[in-house]
């Protein structure tokens, strides 16, 4: 009897041995994320789990950052296929295992309070699906605090910038009060807080400058006096109307340059003016309201272009008699260049003229120079 106990003993045991061996040959452990957030009954209710060391329940001194969604280290033991299959999946996402953790809706807000989820883990469809079973867990308590978002009704407003004063009157905001929904602990840290919001318009209101009426959408953005905020509605619609779009600008002592024509150089040649005054223009201007930056006189560029048949016959070497002309004076269009950024801008009144002739330069010559300018 006892020969036959001793070796029902030994065959359980070497059975033993054998299945656990056969485990450890078929099955794997896996290092993963499980991403836990607060399952809570309202939109306007908002839990912030803190993010603790692995292993802690509570912060330890001052002040811990908190989330909506924690990630926590876990370890995950099943057959290798399945392990496999998570190395695989592990590029489409952070984690496919999520635990949205149920609470009583009789909680307070703006408390503390903790849950231990090991067992929520533990118990997961994306677990039990994957044949996987929970083999360990870094942080097994939650520490987390309620909050909510309260409704504060606000007045809106909006800052013109630059074309503030080219409003023919007070824009019109449709609707002209919103709803910012923001945390409520938030809330009671400020006091005297005006109810109003202002959005910025002067880049929608330069976009539409060319018209007199401008009508636009303004979302209303996510924060408020610092806050975070959900706007409702989330964006209102804007009409300016403008007194005018342009304005006249003066600008004055433009100096006047030269173009010469391809591969000429003017050598013991000279321009004689037959205004002087001419070399440094002055021009009246319509630029659109509301520039960053005003247009000064060295944003401008004045010139003149030069043809070959205004040059005397004996600068051009194919040419054995003087173009008709060059005896007198040669009117030529004064062309005035600005920036990119003022491509739009328009010269007042009719073309500008000026007269001119090409003479050899003589040893009492006293004429104005004049920059030239390179093709």
């Amino acid at each position: 009897m006892k020969v036959q106990f001793r070796l029902l003993l030994e065959t359980l045991f070497l059975t033993a041995l054998i299945w656990t061996y056969a485990d450890q040959a078929s099955h794997e452990t896996y290092s993963t994320m499980v991403a836990v957030q607060i399952a809570t009954s309202s939109p306007d209710v908002v839990a912030r789990i803190a993010i603790l060391p692995d292993g802690a329940a509570r912060p330890e001194g001052a002040r811990v950052s908190t989330a909506e969604v924690v990630h926590i280290p876990m370890k995950v033991r099943g057959p290798k296929a399945a392990i496999r299959k998570l190395e695989l999946e592990k590029g489409a996402g952070p984690t496919p295992f999520k635990l949205d953790v149920s609470i009583s809706d009789e909680l307070e807000m703006q408390l503390s309070y903790t849950r231990d989820i090991r067992d929520d883990v533990a118990r997961m469809p994306a677990l039990r699906d994957r044949g996987l079973q929970l083999e360990e867990l870094s942080r097994q308590t939650i520490l987390f605090t309620l909050d909510r978002y309260v409704p504060v009704k606000l007045n809106v407003d909006t800052d013109a910038g630059k074309f503030s004063e080219a409003l023919d009157e007070k824009p019109r905001i449709e609707p002209s009060t919103v709803i910012a929904k923001v945390l409520e602990s938030e809330l009671k840290k400020r006091a005297n807080l005006e109810p109003r919001v202002v959005l910025p318009i002067e880049e929608r209101i330069r976009a539409r400058a060319e018209d007199v009426t401008a009508s636009f959408e303004v979302p209303l953005g996510s924060k408020w006096e610092g806050m975070d905020a959900r706007f409702e509605p989330a964006q209102v619609r804007v009409t300016v109307l403008l007194a005018k779009s342009y304005e006249r600008v003066n600008i004055s002592v433009i100096p006047l340059r030269v173009l010469n024509p391809p591969g000429v150089i003017m050598g013991d040649y000279e321009i004689e003016w037959q205004t002087r005054a001419d070399l440094l223009q002055d021009i009246d201007v319509r630029l659109p309201i509301g520039r960053p930056r005003a247009l000064a006189n060295t944003d401008v560029t004045a010139f003149i272009q030069l043809e070959k048949t205004d040059l005397p016959g004996e600068m051009l070497p194919d040419t054995t008699t003087a173009p008709a002309g060059t005896e007198g004076w040669t009117q030529r269009e004064i062309r005035f260049v600005f920036p990119p950024e003022f491509g739009d801008v328009q010269v007042d009144g009719p073309p500008r003229h000026v007269k001119f002739r090409i003479k050899k330069k003589t040893a009492s010559t006293d004429l104005p120079q004049v920059s030239e300018l390179s093709w």
